[in-house]
């Protein structure tokens, strides 16, 4: 991982994207109750996540735990599927960043010097894992590997 960045406007094209695909299968009603729950089902997670550092740190900030970028994609997802779909893939799909990450950092260390990455071991790039492993559940959907996704 060279250099990590994405510009800000890829998040509201996603979540435009997703919401287009998600509204086409389940109509406005069943989009809209699934989206506030997703909404809500997120923020949860993040007063969690933001209580549990400011135990860990006495700090009520994201700053060095969560970056705007993830955050930003966490809630493009928002408007992706229906809410039990979503709240697994999202549990799931933070899985498989962490699995993935510990990986690429294991080997990392045979095949390239420290010295071409900018950032350190323990910091996750979150948004590209998520990116890919959403890839790969959109694929499957759309294949037909999966069940519909919208609907459960």
């Amino acid at each position: 991982i060279l250099y990590r960045a994405v510009y800000w406007f890829m998040f509201p094209a996603l979540g435009v994207l997703v919401a287009f695909l998600h509204l086409n299968n389940v109509g406005l009603s069943n989009f809209l109750v699934n989206s506030l729950f997703n909404i809500l089902f997120l923020v949860l997670i993040l007063v969690l996540l933001l209580v549990y550092i400011y135990s860990r740190t006495g700090k009520f900030t994201y700053k060095g735990s969560l970056g705007i970028g993830d955050i930003l994609m966490l809630f493009s997802l928002c408007f992706s599927f229906a809410t039990l779909s979503y709240s697994l893939l999202l549990v799931f799909g933070l899985i498989f960043s962490l699995i993935t990450h510990i990986i690429i950092v294991h080997y990392r260390k045979y095949f390239l010097s420290r010295k071409r990455s900018k950032h350190p071991e323990n910091s996750v790039p979150l948004a590209g894992y998520l990116a890919m492993y959403f890839t790969l559940i959109y694929l499957s959907t759309w294949t037909g590997l999966t069940s519909n996704l919208y609907l459960i």
